[in-house]
This record gives C-alpha cells, structure tokens and sequence, in this order.
C-alpha cells in the first residue's frame, strides 16, 4: 500500500519558511536595541542637566556625583524607568514635566557621560573664577 506522506527524509520545507525565519531572527536582532535613536540633545534636556549641574558644584558636591555617576552608569536605564512609575508620587513635591524630561535623559546611553563632563566643564569654571 503506498504511503500519503513522503518519508521524513524526502521532505521538503517550503521556501516561505526560510523568509519567516530570517524575519524572527532580524526582529529579534533589534528587539532589545537601546542606542539612541537621534543624534544631539534638546535644549530643555540640556537645561535641565546644566541647572542640576550648578547645583551640585555650588554645593561643592561634584567630585562624590561624578564619582557615583561612574559607579552607577549601567543602572541608568533602570533608574529611569523608577522615575516612569513614581512620578504620580513624586509629581506632588516635584514638577512632572521635569521628572519625565529626566526619565527621558536617563533611557538613553550617552546621557551619563554627558553629564559627567557637564559637571567638570562647571566645575573648571567655579575653580577658574
């Protein structure tokens, strides 16, 4: 009796599976991607990070934020996405246009070393003075 199936070793896998597979893998490529998406900063966000900038060099406090802010680089993101959910809490003591300015500038990689060399660009001006 002759079988309604080819055998295992003669089948064939439709061409449109390979398509499939080679989407999954190029979606999957990019799917957990956190470079930033544009080039440059906006100038809110650069106000923000020049007004908390001053702040701490007024303070004298550059030196131990730089120093934190090495330490805890890799975590921004997760910071960020803290300040995502307690900005209903926060927003009573702080203006939450700001808190999201500064989620928003924590997301994305190259917003710690900005910041960083904010802060010694401020700093070099305090001690120039």
């Amino acid at each position: 009796m002759p079988r309604p199936y080819p055998s295992p070793s003669k089948r064939v896998m439709p061409s449109r599976s390979k398509g499939i597979f080679k989407r999954w893998k190029a979606s999957f490529l990019h799917a957990f991607a956190v470079d930033p998406e544009r080039e440059g900063w906006f100038p809110e966000e650069v106000a923000l990070m020049e007004g908390i900038a001053e702040r701490l060099v007024r303070r004298r406090m550059a030196a131990s934020a730089i120093m934190f802010l090495e330490s805890m680089g890799p975590l921004s993101f997760l910071g960020s996405q803290a300040l995502h959910m307690l900005n209903p809490l926060l927003g009573v003591v702080c203006d939450q246009m700001e808190l999201e300015r500064a989620a928003r500038i924590l997301e994305r990689r190259d917003s710690i070393p900005f910041f960083i060399q904010l802060l010694e660009r401020k700093e070099r001006e305090r001690e120039g003075r």
